[in-house]
């Protein structure tokens, strides 16, 4: 597809862009070195190749002939390819001249918008805006941190069909994330750290106000609103060799928007109880990992087996200096989340696999491996009996030019698979993907 400037949104860009490289070229050429009060300023431009934008590989004898198609919605159709330019400027201003205090070490905000144009299918074309707050401090007794990152979406306001309803947990994420949308991610925690012991209060938020319009029509993706809230403690016990073992309780609520033509949703409280350790025993070995039961309780609304369950969550995170040229870096997650499209929930796990190689100071390279699963067998709709998989396998190389700019490109192979035993025609919920990337960055 060819976007002319009569594209109010490509104008709107393209003026944006404009304006921030008059100001970063005025920066540039004002001093030889980044002035205290400017945190970062960069533009990012890369070219994308992605050979199936809604992850579908369902055959078309398993396609119905006929299908509703909602007024602006777009079929979800196999391998659907595009091309995607996409230009990401960053400029973030530090706000501690301003402060008059000595108290934060670190208190930034950083507008970094996104401008996705897909040259082959229009209506995956979405802007994104995020908004950055970075801030860390001290008392005499206390550290204490906040991270948050505020992002308004501007993308179509109608979700894809996938005819036949065929569809797997992951191919309707991609789509999502391109839709018009209000999303928050926000951690705060606070230390009271001691010689034998420290304390770590904190509480986190996940929201996501999706703005999308709802039809009741088969194979059209309603996403509902959701969030995550919790709020817990950490105590800590020092051992030898810089370790802690740690003691957490978490209290949270699970929110998802109910449906006008639906009966179900899946709110939900919990209780987390989790043991874990953290710190860096070696001096190549750094980690932090925590687990335990999870004791929730779901609104009646909810299609579960049991509204009263016991379920799991752990997250960790090892990262290993293998030597002065190779780091290995170990993440991981499962818990119970909501489901994704206004019905059942499912259990989230996540574990990726990163090694990367530094050849010399100007190019590095990365090889990265990434399991997903989502298993919806907690519910008790026997349409939305199921147990989707993904396995993601990336590479990526890196090389600075200069200290202001750098080239970088990457690969990554996406098969999405079932998971569940006795499904009559398992290959209408599997799916592959290649995405091919090339960038450069322009760094002040």
């Amino acid at each position: 597809m060819i976007y002319s400037l009569n594209d109010a949104r490509l104008r709107s860009v393209c003026l944006g862009m404009a304006g921030l490289a008059g100001l970063m070229v005025a920066l540039a050429a004002a001093a030889a070195e980044k002035p205290d009060w400017l945190s970062d300023a960069s533009a990012t431009v890369r070219e994308t190749y992605d050979g199936n934008i809604f992850l579908s590989d369902v055959n078309a004898q398993y396609i119905p002939a006929n299908y509703p198609l909602p007024a602006g919605s777009v079929a979800a159709l196999k391998n659907k390819s595009s091309t995607i330019t996409t230009v990401a400027p960053k400029f973030g201003v530090s706000l501690l001249p301003w402060t008059g205090t000595n108290a934060f070490s670190q208190f930034s905000l950083t507008y970094a918008p996104e401008f996705a144009i897909y040259q082959n299918e229009d209506s995956e074309t979405h802007y994104d805006h995020h908004l950055i707050t970075k801030l860390k401090g001290h008392t005499q007794s206390w550290t204490f941190g906040l991270d948050n990152n505020f992002a308004y979406v501007d993308g179509s306001r109608v979700a894809p069909t996938y005819p036949g309803g065929y569809v797997t947990a992951y191919n309707t994420a991609a789509p999502r994330e391109r839709r018009q949308q209000l999303q928050d991610r926000a951690n705060m925690t606070a230390t009271l750290d001691r010689e034998s012991w420290f304390l770590r209060p904190g509480a986190n938020l996940t929201y996501y106000d999706l703005q999308t319009e709802q039809i009741n029509s088969t194979g059209y993706q309603n996403y509902p609103s959701r969030y995550d809230a919790h709020g817990g403690v950490d105590l800590g016990i020092k051992i030898p060799e810089h370790t802690a073992l740690t003691i957490s309780g978490q209290a949270g609520h699970q929110y998802q928007e109910k449906f006008a033509f639906s009966p179900y949703e899946s709110s939900a409280n919990y209780l987390r109880l989790l043991g874990g350790a953290e710190g860096k025993p070696f001096s190549w070995l750094t980690f932090k990992f925590q687990a335990g039961p999870d004791f929730r309780s779901y609104d009646s609304a909810a299609p579960v087996n049991n509204r009263n369950m016991i379920t799991y969550y752990d997250e960790g995170s090892f990262a290993a200096t293998l030597s002065a040229n190779d780091t290995l870096t170990l993440e991981g997650r499962q818990f119970q989340w909501v489901s994704s499209v206004g019905k059942v929930p499912y259990f989230d796990t996540t574990a990726s696999l990163t090694w990367h190689h530094r050849f010399s100071e100007a190019v590095g390279s990365d090889l990265g491996v990434k399991y997903l699963g989502a298993d919806y067998r907690s519910g008790n709709l026997s349409t939305c009996l199921r147990y989707d998989t993904e396995y993601c396998f990336n590479t990526g190389l890196s090389y600075a030019v200069t200290r202001q700019l750098s080239l970088t490109m990457g690969a990554e192979l996406d098969l999405g698979r079932n998971a569940m035993d006795g499904i009559a025609d398992p290959s209408t919920r599997d799916f592959h993907r290649i995405l091919v990337t090339f960038g450069t960055t322009w760094q002040f």
